[in-house]
């Protein structure tokens, strides 16, 4: 698994850096552990902090973002909220 997860930030990082353009801009890159979505966490379940999270990348407002612990059903819904973007995973 490990393995698949470097090779996968390496083809990001290769995206990132030939999709840029020429000119002299800044990259704005955001990695996010967004919490396991099936852990109980009580008042911190998934279900109650998706919003955060959706409202957290709109404000930082990344050129990449990176996620961590994301399940599809969280891959999912934020796909559905951050239309800007496109989801590789």
């Amino acid at each position: 698994m490990m393995r698949c997860w470097n090779r996968m930030g390496i083809c990001l990082f290769m995206v990132a850096l030939f999709a840029a353009p020429s000119c002299a801009e800044d990259l704005r890159v955001m990695s996010f552990n967004i919490r396991y979505g099936a852990a109980k966490d009580g008042d911190d379940h998934w279900k109650k902090r998706n919003w955060l999270v959706a409202d957290t990348v709109r404000k930082f407002n990344p050129d990449l973002l990176g996620t961590q612990e994301t399940l599809k059903f969280q891959a999912d819904y934020l796909e559905r909220q951050l239309r800007d973007y496109t989801y590789f995973g």
